[in-house]
């Protein structure tokens, strides 16, 4: 019995082309450098996710062994999609059942992939303070091979159904771990907070699982005294 080792690598991004509607998808993979009886891999995209693949369909495209990228231009992407790409190694002209590689990606409103999304924030909390402010917690990791995001995008609403987009609050990221951010809110309002992370290209993690009802305090901090003396 022959045993066989397959690495692959698989990324998805936009080029400048004529028909901005159109995406290009860009696949590459990698063999071990042993001398292996393989002729190279059988690309498979899905609208939806790994469940949705047929692999009883042709291949969108065959790569073959050497040629270290596939570029599919015009494809088709529909606009605010979820796609899946999964690459699949052939040996002595046969496809094997065994998954090389596999990519999700989201189109935009135009149809395009705007990026890599972030990894979620964690252990979102808010706490109140006097005078109409609010402090809303959160922890955020890197998830392994990602990408550092530029900033969190801080949510508010009366109710808990938040719409990501247009963040009231924003915060640099900086490092792993907890941040925070104080919000000013009128007193004696409810309210209900999520957090996103936002890489540079604005594209935004899923949101946070939305915290409250939070009762902003609409009591002032208190004057603190001042004493006059007189020193000889």
């Amino acid at each position: 019995m022959t045993t066989a080792y397959l690495t692959a690598g698989l990324g998805v991004q936009d080029t400048s082309i004529a028909e901005p509607s159109e995406t290009a998808a860009f696949i590459t993979a990698g063999l071990a450098v042993f001398d292996l009886p393989h002729t190279g891999y059988h690309l498979y995209v899905t609208q939806g996710g790994l469940a949705d693949t047929d692999f009883e369909a042709d291949p969108v495209a065959v790569i073959p062994a050497g040629q270290s990228s596939a570029s599919l231009v015009g494809y088709g992407f529909a606009a605010s999609e979820r796609y899946t790409l999964v690459l699949r190694p052939v040996i002595d002209d046969a496809e094997t059942p065994d998954i090389s590689c596999r990519f999700e990606f989201e189109t935009d409103m135009d149809g395009q992939w705007p990026g890599l999304r972030p990894g979620p924030v964690e252990a979102v909390g808010a706490e109140v303070l006097s005078g109409g402010q609010v402090v809303v917690s959160w922890t955020y990791r890197i998830c392994e091979g990602g990408a550092a995001p530029e900033d969190f995008g801080i949510y508010y609403a009366s109710g808990s159904e938040i719409t990501v987009g247009n963040p009231q609050a924003t915060v640099n990221y900086e490092r792993d771990g907890g941040q925070a951010c104080t919000l000013s809110l009128v007193g004696g309002q409810t309210y209900f907070f999520g957090v996103t992370a936002r890489g540079a290209s604005g594209v935004e993690s899923q949101l946070s699982p939305v915290v409250g009802p939070v009762v902003a305090d609409s009591t002032a901090p208190m004057t603190p005294p001042v004493v006059l003396t007189t020193t000889f």
